[in-house]
């Protein structure tokens, strides 16, 4: 978790799902000034969110890049036809498939969102952190649909484009709104 502020900013680890340790020095995080907020994208395509955090005065905005080594995610990108095409709203719940018939664990929750600060926009796209060589599967809820979407047999290094809709409906939809937009500008 990366915290902009006025000030020194923090970059924060989430450590076994106990608690969060300060680790702004230790990655090289550190920036202060008036900070007016963080982007988060995985520009380099390696699985692993980067951020981008801006400062307004007293400082340098700056790029800090995730170097993960595994490829330990499950990256989903979420195509929205009725709701909107980004996705806005969506809920993704990524569960863990036991063996000897234990019913699955739920190992992360996301949700697609606009904004997260001032001005900055992340990437619209969901990326959870998964342990190698284990069967996951998600449900995906857009947000205007009544039906959830099941993406199964996932697995770490992943990486899967999941549509709202589908077929001639989806198509019909999106000429649809093309030609509003097009009228309306």
């Amino acid at each position: 978790m990366y915290l902009s502020n006025v000030g020194e900013n923090i970059l924060y680890k989430n450590i076994n799902g106990q608690y969060f340790e300060d680790v702004t020095a230790a990655y090289g995080a550190e920036l202060s000034g008036y900070g007016t907020g963080s982007a988060v994208a995985d520009i380099d395509n390696d699985g692993d969110p980067d951020i981008y955090t801006a400062i307004y005065v007293n400082g340098d905005s700056k790029l800090l890049i995730n170097d993960t080594e595994k490829s330990s995610f499950i990256k989903l990108k979420l195509k929205g036809v009725i709701s909107n095409k980004d996705a806005i709203g969506a809920k993704v719940w990524l569960y863990k498939k036991q063996t000897n018939g234990m019913p699955p664990v739920l190992a992360g929750y996301r949700e697609m969102t606009c904004g997260n600060s001032y001005s900055p926009s992340s990437a619209k796209e969901i990326i959870f952190g998964c342990a190698e060589q284990v069967d996951y599967y998600a449900l995906i809820k857009f947000p205007t649909t009544k039906d959830t979407i099941k993406a199964d047999n996932l697995h770490a290094g992943e990486t899967l484009v999941v549509k709202e809709m589908e077929g001639p409906k989806a198509c019909f939809i999106n000429t649809g709104n093309s030609i509003l937009l097009f009228l309306k500008s």
